[in-house]
């Protein structure tokens, strides 16, 4: 299972908050208006981390809530491990190291993948950052296994295939 980058929301990121709440909540209303899962889990994702950020610990969960059921039982472990790194840091909020650390735990795992290069480069990386904060080890995965997958089929790429167009027979 190669891992894809999870999409990013920048004006969370450039903490402009408001700009923040009223595009995901745009973006979770569509999503849910065509059941798009694969676009409301990272909207309720930005929408808890919006939410802690505002110190609504309470309301952060809510939304985390509607993200561990469709996460676990869809192939979106990115979401996920997006998630349990949010779920982490409201624990380190609030003071609960223990659970902070099951959560930071969890994410790595999700974040591995197949292990690097077939992981999720910055759901990892925010596991570990946790990780370390809290005095945790991270917890041991296995290394990519290249036997495990057959190679890529070779593959000669032809130039004038049936989509060629001659710029001479054009100009002609």
């Amino acid at each position: 299972m190669a891992c894809l980058r999870a999409p990013r929301n920048p004006s969370l990121g450039l903490n402009d908050l408001a700009t923040a709440d009223e595009r995901l909540h745009h973006a979770l209303t569509r999503a849910r208006s065509v059941n798009l899962v694969e676009e409301e889990l990272p909207a309720l994702v930005a929408l808890a981390e919006l939410r802690r950020r505002r110190g609504d610990g309470k309301g952060a969960r809510e939304l985390l809530d509607d993200v561990w059921e469709s996460a676990e039982r869809g192939p979106y472990p990115l979401f996920h491990a997006d998630a349990c790194n949010v779920l982490a840091q409201i624990e380190c909020d609030e003071g609960n190291t223990k659970a902070a650390i099951e959560a930071a735990t969890k994410a790595y795992r999700l974040a591995w993948c197949d292990g690097p290069p077939f992981a999720y480069h910055w759901g990892l990386e925010k596991a570990k950052q946790h990780l370390r904060e809290l005095g945790a080890p991270e917890p041991l995965m296995p290394a990519f296994d290249e036997s495990k997958f057959e190679p890529m089929p070779e593959v000669e790429i032809n130039p004038r295939d049936e989509f060629y167009v001659d710029e001479k027979e054009i100009s002609d």
